[in-house]
């Protein structure tokens, strides 16, 4: 066993002071003497023992109370600490090491605010307990972390310190973890409204909670065996002497593409990217759940595409991917949009949901105009942070056709959250 250098003078010390205290019993040979030395005896052998005592063989177990949560739950880790030899050890420091992404605060399920100035702050954690262990063989450690932010945190390290009543000897040992927490991003309930259907006969706005027009009227024809009451054309059969029915145009079906802005730039702001975030989480899964034939293109540090079939048994792999995103501050976003070219075929609809309105992203949606007509933009921020320039490049992209939706903290405080497009 390598003692630490530290650990090496005091063992010096303590054999120095044994050396010191005979040769004073055996040349003055009174009782003082004598009785210094074997009062020193006990402690000596205790320290010595101390000294090479086996720290590092400790047993460390750990356990989550949930490996997988939501932003703003609770978490419990439970740590149980075993030894085989029932050393008297004094006191000992338990430390569990706290991951730089845990070090945040998220409030906002408190406020009932999708985002807030405050809504996720700054937060530095800490998860130290002393206990006396003596002989006890086995010792339980609770931490408990609330109002945990999104994100994949992992626990790497359990630090045990001990020592003696007077502090001579100090011991420290660090264990392994292999201990990862899973913070999905929280779930928020979705309201969306389309405004555009588009049909054989052409185009007819509507603001629609269903989502789904399987016909509209565009044309009347005789009554056959098995139509429906409901489809006879009374004004018609009245006109003609005989029944007529609707004849009905099918709904042209639609692709769409929700594009998730994961860049980030000057005036980016850390809970409004999380609020987009769950607000691209929820639509997704909402237009999914209706059936609507859409797909989902995050754009960040990679490109990452999800379709309906991809979550059709399981959104684990959806909703770990909004997990462990962060803002990529490196590209521009017209280099990531370049990129993704590949997957612009076969779209008619692209929903573009962002924090930042800049250049690059005016530039982005010029690139995208040359394969659709009809984009929308989901402009998430709060109104304190929309910056002027932002304000000019939203009226030049009105000026230019497009539709741009501003979801602010105001509008995002409702549940649900209404989205219309």
């Amino acid at each position: 066993m390598k003692i630490p250098a530290k650990l090496f003078i005091r063992f010096l010390l303590l054999i120095g002071l044994v050396i010191v205290l005979f040769s004073f019993a055996m040349f003055q040979g009174g009782f003082l003497s004598w009785f210094l030395f074997y009062s020193y005896i006990p402690f000596f052998l205790y320290y010595m023992l101390f000294i090479f005592y086996p720290l590092h063989k400790w047993k460390v177990d750990s356990n989550l109370s949930s490996r997988v949560v939501h932003a703003g739950d609770q978490v419990n880790i439970e740590l149980y600490v075993q030894r085989t030899f029932p050393f008297p050890i004094p006191f000992s420091i338990f430390q569990l090491e706290i991951p730089e992404s845990l070090h945040k605060k998220d409030t906002r399920r408190k406020d009932k605010s999708l985002f807030s100035e405050q809504g996720i702050v700054r937060y530095f954690r800490q998860a130290i307990t002393i206990l006396f262990p003596w002989f006890k063989r086995e010792f339980k450690l609770s931490f408990t972390f609330s109002d945990v932010p999104r994100g994949e945190h992992q626990f790497t390290q359990f630090i045990i310190q001990s020592g003696d009543l007077f502090g001579f000897i100090e011991k420290e040992q660090t264990f392994s973890l292999n201990l990862a927490l899973i913070v999905y991003p929280f779930e928020r309930q979705i309201k969306v409204m389309r405004s555009l259907s588009t049909f054989d006969g052409g185009a007819v706005p509507f603001y629609t909670h269903q989502l789904k027009n399987t016909s509209v009227a565009g044309g009347v024809r005789e009554y056959v065996p098995g139509d429906k009451f409901s489809w006879i054309d009374w004004k018609q059969t009245a006109r003609q002497q005989e029944i007529m029915t609707k004849e009905f145009d099918q709904e042209q079906s639609t692709e769409m593409l929700i594009i998730f802005n994961g860049t980030a730039g000057h005036y980016s702001h850390p809970i409004a990217f999380e609020g987009a975030i769950e607000l691209t989480l929820a639509m997704f899964e909402e237009l999914v759940f209706r059936d609507d034939k859409v797909h989902l293109l995050s754009i960040g540090d990679k490109l990452t595409q999800f379709t309906k079939e991809d979550i059709a048994y399981s959104n684990e792999i959806l909703r770990r991917h909004f997990a462990q995103i962060q803002p990529n501050y490196t590209d521009s976003l017209i280099v990531q949009i370049n990129e993704a070219r590949r997957y612009f075929e076969s779209y008619n609809t692209y929903i573009f949901i962002t924090t930042i309105i800049d250049q690059s992203f005016v530039q982005s949606i010029d690139f995208m105009k040359k394969d659709t007509n009809e984009i929308h933009v989901l402009y998430i921020q709060a109104s304190p942070y929309i910056h002027e320039e932002e304000q000019k490049n939203m009226q030049f992209l009105r000026a230019n056709g497009l539709q741009i939706h501003i979801l602010t903290d105001k509008q995002l405080s409702f549940d649900p959250i209404e989205v219309k497009f």
